[in-house]
């Protein structure tokens, strides 16, 4: 995350360019709230893309007052033009955002794997996927444990004593349900950047150093 306004300020200001020339441009993604998809300290690469291409799924990179967050869009209305973005490692989803806050689309990241970088997509529908079944799994094991923390107490004697009954064994169910689907933070950027090669793809993108 840029922490000196003035320089947030020049920062937006020249991706807001590139982008909108149809380039696109290189960042160093700072933070762990899009574990396990996006790793502290990988370069992230964002392209410019039209809100009406967007789904559910995908990872944008927006303005969020002065910083800008890459999050993962989980519910968009395309009659209000509003969108909510979420992380995948976080709990809390971000206020209502704008078609005008949507600054580009986080395409590909780069893993350094010994000393050999590989480009590895972010985008399209077998990415979206691949996450959606990723976090059904998660979701099961989270429940699976859930009831089996509720075995181990012994539910029908509080129940008992309560006066609950099956109801609050159904509540207790049910808030692990929810609780269980909430699960996804942010990523922020920070000013450091390689400056490297030209990256390859359709779309023509520069490396910006930041």
């Amino acid at each position: 995350m840029v922490e000196d306004k003035a320089h947030s300020e020049l920062f937006g200001a020249l991706i807001q360019s590139l982008l909108s020339e149809g380039l696109g441009f290189r960042f160093r993604a700072c933070g762990r709230s899009m574990q396990p998809t996006i790793q502290d300290g990988e370069i992230l690469h964002v392209k410019p893309v039209s809100v009406e291409n967007l789904r559910k799924g995908d990872i944008v990179l927006f303005a969020d007052r002065s910083n800008y967050k890459a999050h993962r869009l989980l519910w968009i209305d395309w009659e209000q033009g509003a969108f909510i973005a979420r992380g995948d490692a976080g709990t809390v989803a971000d206020g209502a955002l704008g078609t005008g806050q949507i600054v580009g689309q986080v395409v590909a990241k780069e893993e350094n794997l010994g000393g050999q970088i590989r480009v590895v997509p972010l985008c399209g529908r077998r990415v979206r996927i691949k996450f959606l079944a990723r976090r059904v799994r998660a979701q099961a094991a989270r429940f699976v444990r859930g009831l089996r923390a509720l075995r181990s107490i012994r539910v029908r004697g509080c129940a008992r004593k309560s006066g609950f009954g099956p109801i609050s064994s159904l509540a207790l169910l049910a808030f692990l349900f929810v609780w269980s689907s909430m699960s996804f933070g942010q990523v922020a950027f920070d000013s450091a950047s390689s400056i490297g090669q030209r990256v390859s793809g359709a779309t023509p993108s520069i490396t910006l150093a930041h």
